[in-house]
């Protein structure tokens, strides 16, 4: 079974934050040891922190995908600095087309003119365009009208009661689940389509979806 990235997602509003670093120092004369805890704030004169007070660690905050570092800051109260949100932008090769059929949103990407991906978000969409911009990096630049290649073994990301499952049975075919119910259902064409590729797109379902519903 594979395991989803371990990566953090921001749940925010604004376009910006002030990231906090509070450092501090293990008893001892001369082999004091320093320790830092990052805080996700909204401002300067912001009294809670965001993300539910949670601290954040260096190296979370490395991985963090969506948000740009920005310039230091620093008051009488403690270090820090700024991030700034970013929106990923789509692959050069893509095209994206949505339309809804009945209570379900169809999104078809396609390269060079040929649709190389199917997503179908059953009921409705649960994420933004983030998500589509992550799909269509991780759409190969050419695909053929082959079927897409079998799968040595049936495999599954998985977070909490999240799943992306891929079947041996029908291997161009991936399906989000929550708590044991498909949510969305992609679709893929073209051998181009390495294991690689349908599993970046399956970690991009369990980040952008799961984290617009929560």
């Amino acid at each position: 079974m594979l395991t989803a990235p371990n990566r953090r997602a921001l749940e925010v509003g604004g376009d910006r934050v002030l990231v906090r670093v509070e450092t501090t120092y293990s008893e001892g004369l001369f082999n004091a040891t320093a320790s830092s805890q990052l805080w996700m704030t909204s401002g300067p004169d912001a009294v809670d922190r965001l993300d539910g007070g949670r601290p954040w660690t260096w190296a979370e905050v490395s991985r963090l995908e969506g948000w740009d570092l920005g310039r230091r800051y620093r008051d009488a109260s403690m270090e820090g600095f700024w991030l700034h949100r970013v929106t990923p932008a789509p692959a050069p090769h893509g095209e994206v087309r949505s339309r809804a059929v009945g209570t379900s949103i169809r999104h078809a990407f396609l390269t060079v003119g040929t649709r190389a991906c199917l997503m179908i978000c059953m009921g409705g969409c649960r994420h933004d365009g983030e998500l589509l911009a992550a799909f269509s990096r991780h759409i190969p630049p050419v695909v053929d009208d082959l079927l897409a290649p079998p799968l040595p073994a049936p495999s599954e990301q998985a977070d909490g009661g999240w799943r992306v499952r891929y079947s041996v049975a029908t291997p161009g075919v991936l399906l989000l689940e929550e708590a044991g119910r498909p949510i969305v259902r992609v679709s893929i064409s073209g051998s181009q389509w390495t294991a690689a590729r349908r599993h970046s797109v399956g970690a991009a379902l369990l980040r952008h979806v799961r984290r617009q519903a929560d």
